[in-house]
């Protein structure tokens, strides 16, 4: 491709010499003739005219252009003429001929050097499309294509590992539930639900409900028995006495017969909490307290036993002496009277209930805060709530509220723990409600029982000799 070049630009040269040198030589003609043509037509008119005339030239017209010194002889003028018209024609056809050749070669050195450079455009095209694809276009494309495999592999790694993960994760999870599911039904107080029906204050405050219950009965059946150390030991005196100093300390009311009752001024209330008529109200201290202070207040404690005591009553076996027991009048009447004192206890279950039900004592006084917060509750918080304040938030207010299971409907573990949740919740209530059903039919057979001594008390002497068993 080189030697085609090399060759190209030497007949390029060798056509540009020839060129110049036709053109110098043209030019050098077309000069003589524009300078011989005026001298060659004004000897041929001279001519012409001397002819005509047949007088000899005079030296001042001679017919020849350059300076003469002779005469022409007769007929030279003809042929003087007729030589000057063929050197005009030849001259003529010699400068005509020369310009037709300038003018071709003109011709053919534009369109050769068209052609020439057409040609040399296309091969510098050419050179530059192989430079441009070879060593350019080809690379680079060939690059470009690695870098989109290399990218189009990774992308694929990436997707492949984001599947793998997902799968993962799924497999997790769905490990995770079962694990937590597991554990739930196994041990359901070990986690705290988000409705918060399984917290282990509520375990708390249910056994302290029936340590509460249990105190209290115990304390009675112990006040009626005489035991060593309890009121009931130095008589029914000393009960009535003892409940008397209650009534007047703690629950004096002022305008009871003008304050002359007592014999004396009602001492103020106790602070935090109001004792007065406490112990005859038993809706406002019993059934309309969310939580009773039973550990905080004194007055409270107070209260709630002078209202079992005042619904169900109290008995206290009188004293007997040895030789009394000993007999079988005896041995009777003290069973009664253990009778009657298994009666009152049965009579202030329902009660007692309540109460254990309102006893504080289950420690959730920031669970409760955080659930009212939660739920939009503005009831206030005990310091201590019970068993029963904790249900009212969760069976009352809750639902109410409007925000009840808005955070639990989120995925289906959610949505399961919240159905496990609501009936939890049922089997609550059903279970309170069983437990107060039990202790009304205690009541019932109490009161059926005194309706049965009461017969035998009425009938005929020598039908019954047991005394009888209502208080």
């Amino acid at each position: 491709m080189a030697d085609k070049k090399e060759e190209r630009k030497e007949k390029a040269g060798d056509g540009r010499v020839k060129r110049a040198a036709l053109s110098g030589i043209a030019a050098i003609i077309l000069s003589l003739f524009l300078i011989a043509t005026p001298y060659v037509m004004r000897s041929y008119n001279v001519s012409q005219n001397l002819s005509y005339a047949q007088t000899p030239p005079a030296p001042s017209i001679c017919p020849y252009w350059m300076p003469c010194c002779a005469c022409v002889f007769a007929g030279m003028t003809q042929v003087t003429t007729t030589i000057i018209e063929q050197a005009k024609e030849y001259i003529t056809s010699l400068v005509f001929d020369q310009l037709e050749n300038l003018i071709n070669d003109q011709i053919n050195n534009l369109t050769g050097g068209i052609l020439n450079r057409g040609q040399g455009l296309e091969e510098n095209m050419e050179t530059w499309w192989d430079q441009f694809y070879n060593y350019d276009l080809r690379p680079a494309l060939a690059n470009m294509m690695a870098q989109m495999h290399t990218s189009r592999m990774d992308q694929t790694r990436q997707i492949g590992s984001f599947w793998s993960a997902d799968g993962l994760n799924t497999k997790l999870k769905s490990l995770e539930t079962k694990e937590l599911k597991a554990n739930q039904d196994a041990r359901p107080s070990e986690h705290v639900c988000m409705a918060m029906t399984q917290a282990g204050g509520m375990g708390r405050a249910h056994a302290f409900t029936r340590a509460v219950r249990w105190g209290i009965e115990d304390e009675r059946n112990n006040v009626g028995l005489g035991t060593a150390g309890s009121l009931g030991a130095g008589g029914s005196a000393t009960v009535t006495q003892a409940r008397w100093d209650r009534l007047a300390n703690n629950f004096c009311n002022d305008a009871t017969y003008a304050g002359t009752v007592f014999g004396a001024d009602c001492p103020p209330s106790p602070s935090g909490y109001d004792a007065v008529d406490a112990d005859i109200k038993p809706t406002q201290t019993v059934l309309e307290s969310l939580t009773i202070p039973v550990k905080q207040s004194p007055n409270a404690l107070a209260a709630t036993e002078q209202v079992v005591e005042n619904i169900a009553g109290i008995d206290v076996v009188q004293g007997m002496t040895a030789q009394e027991m000993d007999s079988l009048r005896g041995q009777r009447r003290y069973l009664a009277s253990r009778a009657r004192i298994a009666k009152r206890a049965a009579a202030s279950s329902p009660a007692l209930l309540s109460v254990g039900w309102r006893a504080e004592g289950s420690d959730m006084s920031l669970w409760m805060q955080e659930f009212n917060d939660r739920t939009g509750s503005s009831l206030p918080v005990s310091d201590n709530p019970s068993y029963s304040e904790i249900m009212h938030a969760l069976t009352r207010y809750k639902p109410s509220s409007g925000t009840y299971g808005a955070e639990m409907t989120v995925d289906t573990l959610n949505l399961e723990r919240e159905r496990y949740i609501v009936s939890s919740i049922y089997l609550m209530q059903l279970r309170d409600y069983f437990e107060l059903l039990e202790r009304v039919a205690l009541t019932l057979a109490v009161d059926t029982s005194l309706m049965l001594d009461s017969h035998a008390a009425s009938q005929p002497s020598g039908a019954s000799s047991a005394p009888s068993a209502r208080p």
